[in-house]
């Protein structure tokens, strides 16, 4: 008898050290986000604000490290290389949406679970003591100084980029890009005159604007937006009609995980996530920062991105900047 309740309290005990190690409710270690670009940037400031609240709900430390490179490319490659086991997230952004026809890597949405939390519009933005002072002057810049008008943007064929195309591809000149780490570094690039230009969010720029370090010339908005303190800003479609179809044009953000990893983390994560992006603190965040507060849950984020990577693949396809058809990764036509 005596030696019966040895035998059960040592299988007590492997039970529970068993336990210990792999039946521990996720997550048991701190959280590392590889986000997709510089400090500053959208991508960066959405992740960081999530992270925070996140983190408080969780009971971990989420940790933000900045990985910027390939538009987004070089964090999204790191990310699935590392052990699936949701511990390390993609600080993600819409250049996701275009990495297979420009031929930046094999991923696409289909990937990963992600969580977009906001979204925002392009600007147009240069120094207040430019020649440049209207879209009329940016517009007659781009006919008449070609790939001498200089812009600062945070990545080929990003958001800010594309909205660039459409309006050359409507309107007519040229430009040459100027890749900086982040939409705020492209942004701080055009104060110190480094650039003609800056094509950041409007969200990256808006202290600048609001400081009056740069002048907003228009947003890829698709109406005429007030900012506090500047007044008026127009939209682009009152230069270029023919592209209003697809404003409000720019990028979102959020968060993602590889589609394989455990699912008590994808349940973990759709809990936190829900309460974080609803949190008074968070909102603030977003409209503080001149953005759009989305709060998608998982599900509608898949069928958003569906829908996006079909819009810019096929966009870019027509403006004759990808590298690869659309067709080659059987990516529908938008409807």
């Amino acid at each position: 008898m005596k030696k019966a309740l040895v035998m059960l309290a040592v299988l007590g005990l492997f039970v529970g050290v068993f336990a210990g190690m792999g039946w521990a409710a996720y997550p048991t270690r701190p959280i590392t986000v590889i986000v997709q670009f510089g400090a500053g940037g959208a991508t960066d400031q959405v992740n960081r604000a999530l992270a925070a609240e996140m983190q408080q709900i969780l009971g971990v430390p989420i940790n933000v490290i900045n990985m910027p490179g390939a538009t987004g490319a070089v964090a999204t490659a790191y990310v699935m290389g590392q052990p699936h086991d949701g511990y390390i997230w993609l600080g993600l952004s819409d250049n996701i949406r275009m990495y297979q026809v420009m031929d930046l890597g094999p991923f696409s949405y289909k990937d990963f679970h992600m969580w977009i939390a906001a979204a925002g519009v392009a600007t147009i933005c240069v120094k207040p003591d430019s020649p440049i002072k209207t879209m009329d002057d940016f517009i007659k810049a781009m006919k008449e100084m070609g790939k001498d008008l200089t812009l600062a943007n945070s990545g080929i064929a990003n958001g800010w980029h594309i909205a660039l195309e459409m309006l050359k591809k409507s309107v007519g000149g040229d430009f040459k890009i100027v890749v900086y780490p982040s939409g705020r570094a492209a942004a701080a690039a055009a104060v110190a005159g480094e650039t003609k230009a800056g094509i950041p969010g409007l969200m990256e720029a808006i202290d600048l604007i609001k400081g009056g370090q740069l002048r907003i010339l228009a947003t890829f908005n698709d109406e005429d937006i007030e900012i506090e303190g500047v007044g008026k800003v127009p939209t682009v479609a009152k230069w270029a009609p023919d592209i209003k179809k697809y404003l409000p044009f720019g990028g979102w953000w959020g968060i993602a995980v590889p589609r394989d990893v455990p699912q008590e983390v994808v349940d973990a994560i759709d809990k936190a996530y829900a309460k974080a992006v609803q949190s008074p603190k968070f909102k603030e965040f977003v409209q503080k920062q001149a953005m759009v507060y989305l709060g998608y849950d998982r599900q509608k984020s898949e069928e958003y991105a569906k829908r996006e990577t079909s819009l810019v693949s096929w966009l870019l396809h027509e403006l004759k900047l990808a590298k690869k058809s659309p067709e080659d990764f059987k990516i529908p036509k938008p409807e």
